[in-house]
């Protein structure tokens, strides 16, 4: 069986402003943003962050049981939460991947997950997951704040039962800057833009498709999908006319329904070809990151049995439409403002209690009493049930991935929150236990007892003091169990 892409998903999170509500905040300081007006940006949470979508796009792509295969781990991001401390170990231990797996961080460019997935489509003997996921923060009232987007996807690549192999490759490397962001800024510099379109992408991007298609012997126009992502208009269109591509292969950006996701962009646009791609289906993918990276891909019988948990279409589908600009602005930390004395708290880590109990807080595992079936969380040495009293009897019981149930909610609107009102509450989960949980992604019509819920794991709270942040799995309602009509349509709220 040749080497390639095994299984694969995506993440989008589930708030959207329309780039004309940006364009109307900022109208009367930048009206040039008026050319950039039309479409749907996505943003997440206050509680989430590039880490958090990287594992949900994971979840996506690999189910529980197949995570226990993986060997090598790779999470890319230009916008990682942690200078220092690695990234992917944390997502590693949240996601149930066995400890002997090799964990690292790629960062630096956009084609640093396109360079690791050709790395590994080129390591026969072992099992890789590429994960990549971008929050990039950017200035009121830029271009960037109108194009850029946020989101994950997440590649398994293996030695049998591809869905997609690769064909070839080409690659260009170029100290070409468009923009850059030292390690003392919060924001990117961004240059010319007919410059990064005419000198950059258009040529970087056209040579290493070239040699993409010459390593795979192919011509151009025997490529029925083509992907290169990029947050300038026309930009993809430009390269396709020279490379002699059809319009026709042209595959959706997800610029007018998501933005640009940086070093996640191309593997999310690849996941999404891949949902309805057919077998013997040519993909051509290139990103720019000083330089290029191209693959070609070709579809095979496999892609009928293997599907996403949700996909990326349907992360598109739960849309929430927002209409306050101010959201966006204090979620990503574009705006300061008053929290009052309710947030005025310490909130430091001990971090030695931290990995004490990493199972339980990172990877929400709980103990399972062999004698009686009993599900305790938190686990303890001494089950709660009056008719044993033996010691340690408990085997690890993960709660992540099992469906729950609303017991009881509360709204609070005094408690400080980062988003009002904080709605908190138990749940019960599927086959035993039940945990006092928060709950997050709560649309305007609230939740009801009884309602489905899934865990997620989200950031808990940030000690600004020492610049750490804390995660936890809060329960998020369960999207696959509201109507269709709720499915398909991005609400208001």
């Amino acid at each position: 069986m040749a080497r390639g892409i095994t299984h694969f998903g995506g993440y989008v999170p589930r708030l959207r402003m329309a780039r004309d509500t940006i364009f109307q905040a900022h109208a009367w300081l930048n009206p040039g943003l008026r050319g950039a007006n039309s479409g749907i940006r996505a943003f997440g949470d206050w509680d989430e962050d590039p880490l958090t979508y990287a594992i949900e796009a994971v979840r996506d792509a690999l189910p529980e049981p197949n995570r226990k295969a993986v060997e090598r781990f790779n999470l890319c991001s230009t916008s990682f939460p942690f200078a220092y401390r690695q990234n992917a170990s944390l997502a590693a231990t949240a996601l149930g991947l066995p400890r002997s797996v090799q964990c690292s961080d790629l960062s630096g460019s956009d084609n640093a997950a396109l360079l690791a997935l050709s790395q590994a489509c080129r390591s026969p003997g072992s099992t890789s997951l590429i994960a990549a996921s971008e929050r990039v923060r950017t200035p009121a009232a830029s271009m960037m704040e109108m194009r850029l987007g946020e989101g994950g996807a997440a590649i398994q690549v293996g030695d049998e039962n591809a869905v997609a192999v690769l064909m070839g490759e080409g690659h260009v490397t170029d100290d070409f800057v468009d923009r850059f962001r030292s390690s003392a800024d919060a924001f990117d510099y961004v240059w010319e833009e007919r410059w990064i379109r005419d000198e950059g992408y258009s040529r970087l991007a056209l040579e290493a498709s070239q040699k993409a298609l010459s390593d795979a012997g192919l011509e151009s126009r025997q490529i029925n999908h083509f992907i290169a992502p990029t947050y300038l208009p026309k930009a993809q269109q430009q390269i396709a006319r020279k490379l002699g591509i059809d319009s026709g292969s042209i595959s959706d950006h997800l610029m007018d329904t998501c933005g640009y996701v940086g070093a996640a962009h191309g593997l999310l646009v690849l996941a999404t070809v891949l949902e309805t791609a057919e077998p013997g289906d040519r993909i051509l993918v290139v990103q720019m990151g000083q330089g290029a990276t191209a693959l070609v891909f070709q579809v095979t019988e496999v892609i009928n049995d293997v599907r996403p948990a949700r996909g990326v279409a349907e992360w598109l589908r739960r849309g929430d439409l927002q209409k306050d600009y101010l959201k966006l602005a204090v979620f990503n930390r574009v705006l300061d403002w008053d929290r009052g004395m309710r947030g005025e708290r310490d909130t430091k880590t001990a971090l030695s209690a931290l990995h004490r109990e990493s199972d339980v807080v990172t990877g929400l595992i709980a103990g399972k009493c062999r004698k009686t079936g009993l599900v305790q969380f938190p686990p303890t040495r001494l089950s709660v049930s009056s008719n044993e009293t033996a010691l340690d009897q408990f085997e690890p019981y993960p709660l992540s991935e099992r469906p729950a149930r609303v017991v009881s909610y509360s709204a609070d609107r005094l408690s400080f929150s980062l988003h009002p009102p904080s709605y908190v509450g138990l749940v019960d989960f599927e086959g035993g236990g039940r945990m006092p949980v928060q709950f997050t992604d709560i649309r305007a019509d609230g939740i009801e007892t009884g309602d489905r819920m899934r865990m997620v794991f989200r950031v808990k709270d940030y000690d600004e003091q020492r610049g750490f942040r804390r995660y936890f799995w809060k329960a998020q309602p369960d999207t696959r169990s509201q109507s269709s009509e709720e499915e398909t349509t991005c609400r208001e709220g």
